[in-house]
């Protein structure tokens, strides 16, 4: 800028803002002294700053339009408080009116003798004043303010499109030219009038003249009392009855306290002297802060307003400057400023300061202008032209005037919570509004936005200094004294993104930054967190150090930043140090005097796996020694765990190397204790399952070694493990062992001889060793059985009663746990009930034993020879599992029964079987669809029928008769009625029997479709059967309910005259165990009188003979 003017701090005689508040206060003030019935006190309340002092200069104006007789006097109690204000108000009073008495000096004389006698010195001072002030001036100023108005009218008017109606134009041309005519009717009217001793002028209008005569000598000094002052003022005022005086007692609220005080008590000296004299006394003042001088001290109680309002009965107020209205003022005040500037700073500038005001309510007075424009000029003179104003405006309204810190204002995201808390009103909306305006003006880019400015602003200085300043020192102090909180609280701060940045990429971050983030993270949101982790993320530069002494409070440090977003790529290189330190230690000896570095480095390996989120790739080992004696003691890991160390071969038999080595073995193996032996057994075997294939094996050297060393000392526990988990062990090595006293050993001792005599099958020392139930239930004897190479020892043992119930336990501990691999699955599917009834008080029931032997099911191939072996229970329990359960013995069943290859024979043979199972597998499959049986079945069943009917004694036994009425049910209709019609043959056959064909009729009879004898030979046959049916009624029941069935068709055939007798004996016989059969020949001719006769009750025998019997003729045969 070219030019900056600087707004002064006198008060204005023009009242500039639109509305004329404060001329119009002026103006009632004026009427009010104007008439002589009114108080002559008077009050102006307003803030400081509101324009009293003005309104008092145009009050001062007007008066003076009013009547000559009205003198304005300004005694500016501020500038005359020191001393004696009583001395310095007559002093200067006085001087006024010796100025107006003029060349009279008879009354110059007397206010001197006054004036001296007040101040107990003699004083002389006499002014001779001519000034006038006429109504035509004030009338012109009038009618220039109309005349200006109008000129702007006229030039709108003449841009409307619409018409204008004529008066409007004649009355704008009268208001543009009525300065002139009021100058002209001056002119007319004052033209012959003297002002003094000249001719009057048109400039007479504006400015009169004055003579002056001053005398002054100072004799003595006093004390001025309160009387003194009535005295003199009364006095004086006597002198000048012509002239009212309107004194002014300005600045009054802006004394001290104690001078306040004094002061307002000696206002009643004004009110006093008002009332009687040519005096109106006018006090400007601000009641809040008057009110708070005068408030009672201590413990005495009044209200301090009820001072004010005594003193001034009529109080006029100062308008604040809140509307709309003030901006014109504010702009004109601007552009005398500013007159290069462009209007929109303006309205920035004074939207600001509307918002941010820092007087109550947000009060905008003209004095605030002018000190706002006045600080934004000297600011921008001393800064350059580089700042733009609308920085320089909200910096001083935000943080100089408002008091808010410079770290707040330019936080990112407004103010801080903890900000807020401590200042419970403030609402940071404005401050918001604010930031954005400042964005969208200025910018928010780290090299020149508004928060650089605000910076250079706040500290006078360059950008790069200032920022220097705010944020890259304290952040590098925050980091190397690991001050969390100082790092949280540059965290919302302006520039605190790329000061990081710049810390960051200048060679990388180490174990203090991580350490700080983490301990500000207590007092940082979740979203400033990440902010601080994205960022780091952002930068190339990675880890570089180590992470110091504290490692915990590192890796938990780090842990939580990575939690909050902070990338763990920067840490590969760490975490590949400690990988290879670990990995390299898991394959080399371990020496003892190592072991706690060791540790230290793999717990170390831990925390940085668990700080990144990671986990541990397998570690390949070829040694125990290291896992054993080092990750075994680790006993807090959180990421790391056994599982990641794989042993290869060779680890997997130096963990038998381990589990063999005793008091013998030598360096560099370290001796291990009995926990440490059970830890690596544990860790070896505890996911194994017997029957698996073994880890390892020691060579024939060791084994010798272990051999040697268990004759010498049979409780060597690393012989005795070495034993049990060798699978294979040796004769004389067994015949020591059995040698030995079986009491007297530790529970892991007796684990391993248990193990080994059961791999033996040494069943009956077995049971000799000390408390067999708890060494089984041991957890070293489970590691030892799950090191076995098959479950067949255990499965065998239930033959042996001394040893069962310890042989069902261990084997109910092992179906539950499932730990069997290997298993004579054939074994326990034929003894499945009486196995399934040892380990149920164990736990295990039948039908978990059942789920559990299905994981062998696909061995269980249904043949002829695997069903005989089968247990029954165990058979109708796979027919009755889900689909997926035993899939292989159900598939293999429908292939092996639904074969129509199966040759008769072999149907036969089924047949014959007394197994269960047969019948219960046929039953699961015909509710299958598709399920048809071979025609060599029925074959099968009629060869099997024709043995029974034709052998005597011969019975089928009942779980054969199940599985050929299980293959009957089977077939379709047309083979059962094919069946039916063999069977009929068969009873009928020449060779049948009829006491075994009473079986097969009671048995399958229902499957004969008609019953009835077709020859004379099959009549014979029937009455065989139904004279052994009533010889054995009791037996036959079955056949006879059958037969007395088909009563109609047996009674349906047509016999002979000869037959006729012998079949009546024969039903004769039957008539109470088969009446429906009786009946039925009862009734068909040839029969009637035949079966009349044989049951007459004189008649002695019984049955009856055929030759005994007359024949009536109605009872031959027809033709």
């Amino acid at each position: 800028m070219s030019r900056i003017s600087f707004q002064s701090e006198q008060p204005s005689e023009l009242d500039v803002f639109p509305g004329g508040s404060h001329g119009k206060v002026a103006t009632a003030i004026c009427d009010y002294v104007a008439d002589d019935q009114n108080s002559r006190v008077i009050g102006l309340d307003g803030e400081f700053g509101s324009g009293k002092s003005s309104i008092l200069k145009m009050l001062d104006l007007k008066l003076r339009g009013l009547d000559s007789k009205y003198k304005v006097w300004f005694f500016d109690c501020e500038q005359n408080y020191q001393g004696s204000i009583k001395s310095n108000f007559i002093e200067l009073f006085t001087d006024e009116l010796l100025e107006t008495a003029g060349t009279d000096d008879a009354i110059k004389k007397e206010l001197r003798d006054s004036r001296d006698k007040a101040l107990g010195r003699h004083f002389t001072y006499s002014k001779s004043t001519t000034s006038r002030v006429s109504a035509w001036a004030l009338l012109l100023v009038v009618t220039l303010f109309f005349s200006s108005s109008s000129f702007r009218e006229l030039f709108a008017l003449t841009k409307l499109k619409d018409p204008v109606p004529i008066w409007i134009y004649v009355l704008h041309v009268i208001s543009l030219l009525s300065p002139l005519i009021t100058l002209a009717c001056a002119w007319w009217q004052l033209k012959d009038t003297k002002v003094g001793d000249q001719p009057w002028s048109i400039f007479h209008l504006f400015k009169g003249g004055s003579d002056d005569t001053i005398t002054e000598k100072i004799q003595v000094a006093k004390e001025v009392t309160p009387l003194d002052l009535k005295r003199t003022l009364e006095a004086d005022l006597n002198l000048f009855k012509d002239t009212h005086y309107i004194v002014i007692l300005d600045n009054l609220d802006r004394l001290p306290k104690d001078s306040l005080r004094s002061v307002w008590s000696d206002l009643e000296i004004f009110t006093w002297a008002s009332a009687e004299n040519n005096l109106t006394t006018i006090v400007p003042f601000c009641s809040n802060k008057v009110a708070q001088y005068l408030g009672a001290d201590q413990d005495r109680t009044y209200d301090s307003r009820d001072f004010i309002a005594k003193k001034f009965p009529v109080v006029f107020r100062a308008p604040p400057i809140i509307t709309a209205g003030w901006k014109d003022g504010f702009y004109s005040l601007w552009e005398s400023t500013y007159p290069e500037s462009d209007r929109d700073v303006a309205e920035k500038c004074a939207l600001l300061l509307q918002r941010h005001s820092p007087m109550a309510s947000k009060l905008v007075t003209p004095r605030l202008q002018k000190r706002f424009i006045n600080d934004i000029a000297t600011t921008s003179l001393t800064l350059g032209d580089d700042i733009n104003l609308v920085s320089i405006a909200a910096h001083l309204l935000l943080c100089k005037y408002n008091d808010h810190p410079l770290q707040e204002v330019i936080r990112t995201g407004g103010f801080s919570d903890a900000y807020k808390a401590a200042n419970e009103d403030l609402d940071d909306k404005d401050v918001l509004a604010t930031q954005h305006l400042l964005g969208a003006v200025v910018g928010s880019g780290i090299e020149g936005g508004w928060q650089i400015q605000f910076l250079q602003i706040h500290f006078l200085t360059t950008s790069d200094i200032a920022i220097a300043e705010l944020i890259d020192e304290p952040l590098s102090l925050s980091v190397q004294e690991q001050d969390g909180e100082r790092f949280a609280s540059l965290v919302s701060v302006f520039g605190f993104r790329d000061a990081l940045k710049r810390y960051v990429s200048n060679g990388g971050y180490q174990a203090d930054l991580i350490k700080t983030i983490d301990l500000a993270a207590q007092s940082l949101d979740e979203q400033q967190l990440s902010l601080v982790t994205s960022i780091i993320n952002t930068e190339p530069q990675a880890f570089v150090g180590e992470p110091g002494d504290d490692v915990d409070g590192f890796y938990n440090a780090l842990k939580t930043c990575r939690q909050a977003g902070l990338s763990t790529g920067g840490f590969a290189q760490l975490k590949k140090a400690l990988d290879s330190v670990v990995r390299k230690a898991a394959n080399e000896p371990v020496q003892e005097e190592h072991l706690s570095t060791h540790l230290a480095k793999l717990i170390e390996y831990d925390l940085c796996l668990d700080a990144l989120g990671t986990t541990l790739t397998n570690v390949t080992v070829n040694s125990a020694a290291y896992f054993i004696h080092v990750v075994a003691q680790a006993d807090e890991l959180k990421i790391i765990s056994q599982s990641n160390f794989v042993f290869s071969k060779p680890g997997s038999v130096s963990i038998l190397q381990h589990l063999a080595s005793g008091p013998q073995t030598t360096a560099p193996m370290i001796a291990m204790t009995e926990e440490q032996r059970e830890y690596l057994l544990e860790f070896a075997y505890s996911s194994k399952r017997s029957g698996n294939d073994a880890i390892g094996k020691l060579s024939d050297a060791e084994m010798a070694a272990i051999n040697k060393a268990f004759m010498s000392n049979p409780a060597d526990n690393g012989a005795l493990f070495a034993f049990a988990l060798n699978r294979e062990v040796d004769e004389s090595a067994l015949t020591t062992l059995l040698a030995q006293p079986f009491t007297g050993r530790t529970i892991s001792q007796n684990a391993a001889v248990a193990a080994i005599l059961l791999a033996a099958k040494k069943y009956t020392e077995l049971g000799l060793i000390e408390d067999l139930e708890s060494v089984v239930d041991s957890e070293v004897f489970k590691l030892f059985f799950r090191s076995g190479g098959s479950g067949e020892p255990l499965t065998s043992g239930f033959e042996h009663d001394g040893i069962r119930e310890t042989i069902a336990q261990v084997f109910a501990w092992a179906v539950s746990e499932n730990v069997i691999w290997r298993l004579q699955h054939t074994y326990l599917s034929g003894h499945f009930a009486e196995i399934a009834s040892a380990i149920e008080p164990y736990g295990v029931d039948a039908q978990q034993l059942f789920d559990w032997l299905n994981d062998w099911q696909s061995h269980m191939t249904i043949t002829f020879k695997s069903v005989e072996a089968m247990d029954s229970d165990f058979v109708r329990r796979v027919t009755a599992s889900p689909e997926e359960q035993y899939p292989v013995p159900k598939s293999s069943a429908l292939e092996y029964y639904g074969s129509q290859e199966r040759s008769e024979e072999e149907w036969a043979s089924i047949l014959r079987s007394t197994s269960p199972n047969h019948a219960v597998l046929i039953d699961m499959l015909k509710m299958k669809d598709g399920f048809h049986l071979a025609s060599s079945a029925r074959e099968a069943i009629v060869g099997r029928l024709r043995e029974a009917v034709s052998t005597s004694g011969s019975s089928i036994n009942r779980n054969s008769v199940a599985t050929i009425q299980s293959v009957i049910g089977s077939l379709d209709q047309s083979q059962k009625n094919l069946l039916g019609a063999d069977i009929r043959t068969l009873i009928y056959s020449e060779g049948s029997l009829s006491g075994q064909v009473a079986w097969v009729l009671e048995t399958f009879g229902d499957l004969i479709v008609d019953v009835q004898p077709s020859s004379t030979m099959e009549v014979g046959k029937l009455m065989g059967i139904l004279d052994y049916l009533s010889e054995n009624p009791d037996q036959s029941a079955p056949a006879l309910r059958f037969l007395d069935g088909r009563a109609e068709q047996i009674s349906a055939y047509g016999y002979s005259q000869e037959l006729r007798k012998a079949m009546a004996v024969a039903v004769a016989k039957l008539n109470k165990t088969a009446p429906k059969l009786f009946q039925a020949f009862a009734k068909k001719t040839g029969f009637k009188g035949l079966l009349k006769e044989l049951m007459r009750p004189d008649r002695k025998t019984n049955p009856v003979d055929a030759d005994q019997i007359k024949t009536e003729p109605s009872d031959m045969p027809k033709g």
